[in-house]
């Protein structure tokens, strides 16, 4: 997924900060982050590939069916009502980079999935979704407000060769 990324990173020409973990692993990582101050302008937008990853095995022709989740985000303002932040962030944001990841996958070596469209998932608009619990009774944070798109439960199929 790191490819994708990158391959997101540069047909829109931006830089998308990757993550791969558990909510609470990207969380402290997104956290750490924030410690240098060189560092803390590059946390947004990213893309956090969700641990874990369920695996489908034993079909004929393919590695793997998996289902993933993840999360695209980026910084907002706590002052900004709904048709903002769709203005602001969602429409420049948030919308390319969802589209130009289902694109990238679909014609990534990787999967068999090959039209971006029909990639089977769940899609979320978030928002205003940082200082919330996150997937845990825990409630780990994003210290940061943040509008977000989740993606949940998206099929993939892993080629054999890749």
């Amino acid at each position: 997924m790191q490819e994708i990324s990158d391959d997101v990173s540069a047909k829109l020409g931006i830089t998308l900060l990757y993550m791969y973990g558990t909510p609470k692993e990207i969380i402290e990582n997104l956290r750490e982050i924030s410690y240098d101050p060189l560092q803390t302008t590059k946390k947004y937008p990213m893309l956090a590939l969700l641990a874990n990853i369920k695996e489908e095995r034993g079909i004929k022709g393919i590695m793997a069916r998996i289902e993933a989740n993840m999360v695209i985000a980026t910084l907002t303002d706590p002052a900004y009502k709904s048709p903002t932040r769709i203005a602001t962030n969602f429409y420049p944001v948030l919308y390319p980079i969802y589209e130009q990841l289902l694109k990238s996958i679909a014609i990534s070596p990787y999967y068999l999935e090959t039209t971006w469209h029909h990639i089977e998932h769940f899609k979320e608009d978030n928002l205003y979704w940082g200082k919330q619990g996150l997937y845990t009774e825990e409630g780990n944070v994003f210290e940061d407000r943040i509008d977000a798109i989740t993606i949940n439960r998206m099929k993939l199929s892993i080629k054999q060769q890749c």
